[in-house]
């Protein structure tokens, strides 16, 4: 029923979409294009080119339209298949692969932030020691001060019982 739907679409308003990277590029830039595609592949290039969270990331439906599987093929009867299964099963089981993945979209998302800082548009900078020496300087004052007070007190103290 879906391909049916599919022919309905005039074909003159159809994309041919070989290049699932620069279709997704469009969707995100033009905004005149949709497109099935994965969502977190689509999150991925959103991060990497800067797009995450601003008005021109894409927006996906809370469905599922295509499934895909992984396959590491061994010969028949091959002893490492029940060891790998464990171990992959248990690196799955333990969010090994969801960490992957979010550190490979973490790391597009900062590249891409500093490419679009390159060009002067932030107002971040890098906070070093070198900022913090004038509270230091008078954290130091205050302590100094503190302690000819102490002393002062304790010596007024010491002469004035005489």
């Amino acid at each position: 029923m879906a391909t049916m739907d599919r022919l309905k679409f005039p074909p003159t308003r159809r994309v041919d979409c070989a290049n699932q990277k620069s279709c997704i590029m469009r969707m995100m830039s033009d905004g005149d294009i949709a497109t099935i595609s994965a969502a977190l592949y689509v999150s991925y290039l959103s991060n990497e080119l800067g797009y995450q969270g601003e008005m021109g990331s894409p927006c996906s439906l809370d469905e599922n339209f295509v499934y895909g599987n992984i396959v590491a093929v061994f010969a028949k009867g091959n002893a490492l298949v029940n060891q790998f299964n464990k171990i992959l099963r248990r690196c799955l089981e333990g969010g090994l692969g969801e960490r992957y993945w979010a550190q490979i979209n973490h790391e597009a998302l900062l590249r891409s932030r500093t490419k679009s800082d390159e060009n002067g548009s932030s107002m971040y900078f890098v906070f070093t020691l070198s900022h913090m020496v004038p509270a230091f300087s008078v954290l130091s004052f205050g302590y100094l001060c503190s302690t000819i007070v102490c002393i002062a007190e304790c010596l007024h103290k010491c002469y004035s019982k005489r």
